[in-house]
């Protein structure tokens, strides 16, 4: 009964320990072009502080911390999947209009400090703790 156990989780420690997930630090010029043309054209004032390009799972992603406090999150061709201002606001010109819209009729004292792009979503954090989601087009579907 050992033996078979010990054959059946075998193959999964086998997996598990060669697959390829690891954070390490690079350099400005190791970021895709797009992400340094978002930092610049969006945060013109801040520089970069450090940047951790990760792999996990083979899917590849940069995580960037700016002077300014902001953190961001891009992915290997250098689409933003996350950008974190709190407790300041993100700018409006990366939030889709229809998103825009939604807070400032729903919320009309609060604004976005915190947005996350998935494949299907959005999800937004207010400066009130409140977080909401909002399909792939931006309509709102529920709070997170």
């Amino acid at each position: 009964m050992k033996n078979y156990l010990f054959l059946m989780l075998l193959p999964m420690v086998i997996g598990l320990a060669s697959c390829d997930y690891h954070d390490k630090m690079v350099d400005t010029g190791d970021l895709p072009t797009k992400t340094t043309m978002f930092i610049a054209d969006y945060f013109p004032d801040c520089k970069i502080v450090s940047i951790d390009k990760d792999r996990d799972f083979g899917v590849v992603s940069y995580d960037v911390v700016l002077s300014c406090g902001v953190k961001l999150e891009f992915d290997k061709s250098g689409d933003w999947t996350e950008v974190d201002c709190s407790p300041n606001e993100v700018p409006n010109a990366i939030v889709p209009n229809k998103i825009l819209e939604y807070i400032s009729v729903k919320y009309s004292d609060n604004f976005i400090v915190k947005i996350e792009r998935k494949w299907s979503n959005y999800k937004v954090e207010l400066n009130n703790d409140v977080e909401l989601v909002f399909d792939k087009d931006g309509n709102f579907k529920h709070f997170d």
